[in-house]
């Protein structure tokens, strides 16, 4: 059987170089979109996208500087030199907390334990908790609490309260109980009596650099011996 080849090796080659040439196309197509796409990406990101953005950064930026040229205490505020000269000020009026414990010890009687102490610095609230030998030692520390006066800058008379709105309350155990301010002194016992007072210290004498001082009533004070007459007249006033 004779084969006669129709395809020369020159038509052979001709067919693959056109299968060559259209892959070449195809991947150029292919390449040239994605260029043209880039391009088109990067002048949408360029021309548009970015020049909103720096337009509403403009905005933005002239209604801060609008607002801060209407603040006339602006140049205040933003300078360090004004801030330092506010740290006297602020350095000056700050609390003292160890203040407190010197005036607690002078108010605090014998017999008196205090085992709680909150206070809230910008109102003056404060609460102690404790306990007491007897019921005469909390309606002492009772007393001492409402009668206790400070004076200022030396002074020795016109004293104002140092704690106003005293509430005590407590004193049980097994001893004996009582549910408000003063306690009778005839029920003492040798038993530890729980006790809780509240009460309001101005907050301006727990301020650094303030010279307080603490003015207590007499030793032992109680309900009886403040309520006592002091003039009693005498017998030879009724006598004729």
């Amino acid at each position: 059987m004779i084969q006669v080849n129709l395809l020369p090796d020159i038509k052979l080659k001709f067919i693959k170089a056109k299968r060559t040439e259209r892959l070449v196309l195809f991947i150029s197509a292919i390449v040239c979109s994605a260029c043209i796409a880039a391009m088109i990406l990067l002048y949408l990101t360029v021309d548009v996208f970015q020049k909103n953005s720096l337009k509403s950064t403009a905005s933005t930026i002239n209604q801060k500087s609008n607002s801060l040229e209407t603040n006339n205490d602006v140049n205040k505020i933003i300078t360090i030199q004004q801030q330092l000269r506010s740290l006297p000020a602020l350095y000056k009026a700050r609390n003292n907390p160890s203040s407190l414990l010197g005036y607690l010890q002078q108010v605090v009687s014998p017999g008196i334990t205090i085992s709680q102490f909150t206070i809230n610095y910008t109102t003056g609230a404060l609460t102690i908790g404790g306990t007491a030998d007897t019921l005469l030692d909390g309606n002492v520390f009772y007393n001492q609490l409402q009668y206790a006066q400070y004076t200022t800058d030396g002074k020795t008379t016109g004293g104002s309260n140092l704690f106003t709105s005293v509430i005590f309350t407590g004193l049980t155990g097994s001893g004996g109980s009582t549910s408000s301010g003063t306690a009778s002194s005839s029920s003492a016992t040798t038993n530890k009596l729980q006790y809780t007072a509240t009460a309001n210290m101005p907050p301006s004498i727990y301020l650094k650099g303030v010279n307080v001082n603490i003015h207590i009533p007499a030793k032992n004070v109680t309900q009886s011996t403040l309520d006592q007459p002091t003039n009693i007249p005498s017998a030879s006033t009724f006598t004729k």
